[in-house]
Formats: structure tokens, sequence, C-alpha cells
């Protein structure tokens, strides 16, 4: 039997041009003919790491928000509007940067680009839209929590980080979300989403003038955005302590004296020593992990 050789053939990337707008948005655009379809990203310096004090969560809840209801659409016409031009809408956070992204037919791409500037730049964050976003957002952890898997890597990230801006989940935490309000998002937005801070990719079949005029028409009313400050070196000894509590007894005093609150530190594999003897996580040692 002949067995057949394959050739393949050398694939080439699309040119890449670049370039950057007035008010500092910076454009990379990737030309590539023969397909019907484009897509645009939009990458910012808005991750979980620059999440304020106390409002863990806040780079992504902000991201959730800005898709429901802009200066002018509601939320119930933007999602219409890109339904209608056959688009689709994403976003995404990571500890580092905020992700924006759409895609849909080249034909109709222009007036997708006009809708994604609306949503990135004139989000109206609408009371009710907060509350309700805030509602899921404390349903999904909770859900979340009921989950082993979500549980070991929550406390993963906190014994790896410690008190680091990595070292809280992206989604944050109850006692955080519980506290957001319309003008924190409000606040994070003006602050951290801008040209200045941004990235913008474009790839798919669309002529580059109709992509360069596209921000230029809505850097107008862009705040600018900054660029976090470095963040500070993770250091290795710098180890979260937590507490459990492994005790029978009824009596206050007796408790306090007998079994008290042991300190403890995660060493390797599962094992969790203290200063008396080595522990194993059960039903009756519980780790705080908020």
């Amino acid at each position: 039997m002949r067995r057949e050789t394959t050739t393949l053939r050398d694939f080439e990337l699309p040119p890449l041009r670049e370039f950057e707008t007035a008010g500092g948005l910076r454009v990379i655009v990737a030309r590539r003919r023969g397909i019907p379809l484009a897509t645009a990203r939009l990458s910012t310096w808005a991750g979980s790491a620059t999440d304020p004090p106390r409002k863990r969560g806040l780079a992504d809840f902000t991201a959730t928000l800005l898709r429901r209801g802009t200066r002018r659409m509601r939320a119930e016409q933007v999602d219409d509007a890109i339904e209608f031009w056959g688009g689709n809408f994403g976003t995404a956070a990571s500890e580092d940067f905020t992700a924006l992204q759409v895609s849909g037919p080249a034909e109709h791409f222009p007036k997708l680009l006009d809708v994604f500037g609306q949503i990135v730049l004139e989000p109206s964050f609408p009371q009710r839209e907060v509350v309700a976003a805030r509602k899921r957002w404390i349903a999904q952890i909770v859900n979340d929590l009921d989950d082993p898997a979500q549980v070991a890597s929550r406390a993963v990230v906190r014994a790896l980080w410690g008190d680091h801006p990595y070292g809280h989940p992206v989604e944050g935490s109850i006692r955080d979300v519980g506290t957001f309000t319309r003008a924190d998002a409000i606040g994070f937005h003006r602050k951290r989403f801008g040209p200045k801070a941004s990235v913008l990719v474009i790839v798919g079949d669309i002529a580059e003038q109709a992509v360069a005029a596209a921000p230029r028409s809505k850097e107008r009313s862009a705040a600018g955005g900054v660029k976090p400050k470095d963040l500070p070196r993770w250091r290795s000894v710098s180890r979260p302590r937590y507490q459990a509590r492994r005790c029978s007894s009824t009596s206050r005093s007796r408790r306090k004296r007998k079994c008290g609150w042991r300190r403890l530190l995660f060493r390797k594999g599962i094992r969790i020593r203290s200063r008396r003897r080595s522990l194993r996580p059960s039903w009756g040692a519980s780790l705080r992990l908020d």
C-alpha cells in the first residue's frame, strides 16, 4: 500500500498596520481578505490588580455593566443594535487587563464599531442595572463557594500572593461586592478606561480608512485613562495566616485554656502545621478565606 504524503502550504500572517490616534489610542489593524468577518478587541489597563481597597472585584463588575446602557441607548436598545447588525459582544477581566470584543459581518462592521464606541466611552450605569448586577454577582459567588474546586482555587491564590494585588479572585468577595454602588462603577470607569491606557486590535476584511475614522470620532468624549503604577514585588515569605478551631468543650474558659485559637500556616501539600501538632483540614477545622 502506497503511503500518501501531504504538503503543507506556507502560512503568512496578514501585514500589520499600527498607528496612534490624536487622543493616544494605539490601534493595530490586520486586514485579511477573503473572509467577510471582522473582530475588534480593546484591552485596557483595568484588571483586578487595580481594584480599590475594600472594593475587590470592581474591575470585573464595571466591565460587565458597560453594555447595560449608554447615554443614547438603553440596555435593550444596545442588545437589539448588536443583534440587528449580526454582531457578538463580550467582556472579560483578568488580573492585568479588561478586554472588550465585538465581532460581526465586515459589511456592517462600521455600525458595530459605532455601538462599540458608545459602550466603551459613554456608559450610563443605570441604578437599576447596578442593583440587579450586584445581586447576580453575589449569587454567583455563593454558588461558586459550593464547589470544592472553586474554594481550593481561592485558597491557593490567597496562599501564593497574600496581600499582593494579585491575592484575590477577579470576581471579588461577597463582602466587597455587597458595597458596590453606581458611584463606584462611574469612578472606576472614569479613572481607568480611556485611549491612553488601551490598545485596539482589529482583524478582518475591513478598509483601513473606516477603522481609522471610527476611534477618532469617539475620542472627544474620552477622559483619557491612566496606566496603573508598578505593582509591588511578590515576596514568597509573606504567606497568609489562617485560623482553625478544634474543640468539643462547652465551657468557654476551659475551651480558651485547653484549645484556644491556633495559628496555622500552609505547608507543602495539604498538611497544615501548628505549634503543637500537625492538623489536616476536616469538618472540625474552618479556613477563613475572606
